[in-house]
């Protein structure tokens, strides 16, 4: 079982590390695939044993092997924080809903990197995850869906009026209704608390941040 366990953490590390690197991406407006990985002071090309999940960082003494620049720890925390979520996973989460739950993480962790970088959301990544993960979740959608369903409705009436009355963002929106058809009803309700509460410390955090972009939009 440890050896699963390890095998799990390397693939969240690896996968942790890509999805930080297309948010970055995202946010200097750049293709995934062109250019290879560089440093973001020097613009040395890295190479490879720097791109190693934690270890990179680790062998770097946490700073540029070219210009001693040190290196944003984020990427770093991102990609043990999924690792040790995928080993989390599959202690108490059945089999059937592993894979699942896995890609959700990953969805979800690419749209709030590319959120907090550029206040915006790769419709590609948004659309596109969501889909996919409907179509995983295809029996379970219909399930919420014949449960909640008027409220479902309701309530996706009421996100869409925000909108259009630009109260509430398109992506959100949008966002919001994948999780009331993956997820159902009262466990979108709780994601949305805690989203709220997670977003109210990372603005406390970070004090810097733009007066033009107030905490609450009224």
């Amino acid at each position: 079982m440890i050896y699963i366990f390890f095998l799990l953490f390397i693939l969240g590390t690896c996968l942790g590390s890509f999805i930080s690197c297309v948010a970055y991406r995202y946010k200097l407006g750049i293709s995934i695939i062109y250019p290879r990985s560089f440093c973001d002071n020097c613009s040395q090309t890295l190479q490879h044993w720097q791109l190693i999940p934690i270890i990179g960082f680790i062998l770097q003494k946490g700073k540029c092997h070219f210009c001693k620049q040190k290196i944003p720890l984020s990427s770093t925390v991102i990609e043990l924080a999924i690792g040790v979520i995928f080993i989390f996973n599959t202690i108490i989460i059945a089999n059937t809903n592993l894979i699942f739950t896995s890609l959700l993480v990953v969805w979800l962790t690419l749209i709030s990197l590319e959120d907090y970088y550029t206040l915006s959301v790769d419709s590609i990544t948004l659309e596109y995850g969501g889909l996919i993960l409907l179509i995983f979740r295809f029996h379970t959608v219909i399930t919420n869906l014949k449960a909640n369903f008027l409220i479902i409705i309701l309530f996706i009436i009421i996100l869409i009026s925000c909108n259009l009355l630009n109260k509430f963002g398109t992506a959100d929106t949008i966002l919001i209704v994948f999780s009331f058809l993956l997820l159902g009803f009262y466990n979108t309700l709780v994601v949305i608390l805690l989203s709220c509460i997670l977003g109210i410390i990372s603005y406390l955090i970070k004090r810097d941040f733009s007066a033009s972009h107030p905490l609450f939009h009224i």
